[in-house]
């Protein structure tokens, strides 16, 4: 049976395999040109790709988890921030959250990559407003319309998650493209 060699694979008794996880796809010597051995996350980040199709949800926060968005006027500045990616035309905003310590934002990247416009907006706030920020940030890319809607339904539900309030309407620093 030809092409089907999986088929009684359940079949065959295998020891536990120890996976050398520097090695995995053969990416150990790919780590070499970011240069050198793979030393943690600021080494994975290295060479993160954007694309403009694509919808990502970005999450970073402030150094220490200093809770600088407690402030009204900050957080204001942080959705000015964001707004001004979209007025320049490097991004569009499907919806974000500005919590104390924290922000999540669902966007696709137009002229700037996702690291561009994490960095943009953390020099802005930082320059004008002092907030100080963790080097990293996590991104994931949206694989289709509902995992984006779903995403965008979490984003938006956070505050009320952390109990900072009853209902989401309540909460005035976020907002979303679907409502």
């Amino acid at each position: 049976m030809r092409g089907n060699i999986l088929a009684n694979a359940d079949l065959i008794p295998r020891k536990p395999r120890s996976y050398n996880t520097s090695n995995m796809l053969g990416l150990k010597n790919n780590f070499k040109l970011h240069g050198g051995n793979m030393k943690g996350y600021s080494q994975l980040r290295k060479g993160r790709m954007s694309n403009s199709s694509t919808v990502y949800h970005l999450t970073f926060a402030t150094d220490k988890r200093i809770p600088y968005f407690e402030n009204f006027y900050r957080s204001r500045a942080m959705i000015k921030a964001l707004k001004h990616c979209d007025d320049k035309g490097w991004s569009k905003t499907v919806a974000f959250v500005v919590m104390p310590d924290h922000i999540h934002w669902l966007v696709q990247p137009a002229f700037k990559d996702i690291s561009e416009l994490v960095r943009v907006v953390k020099e802005f706030t930082f320059k004008h407003y002092q907030i100080r920020w963790q080097r990293n940030f996590y991104d994931r890319g949206m694989r289709s319309d509902e995992e984006m809607i779903e995403t965008a339904r979490y984003i938006i539900a956070n505050p009320k998650r952390a109990t900072m309030v009853n209902h989401v309407g309540q909460y005035s620093h976020w907002d979303c493209t679907f409502l």
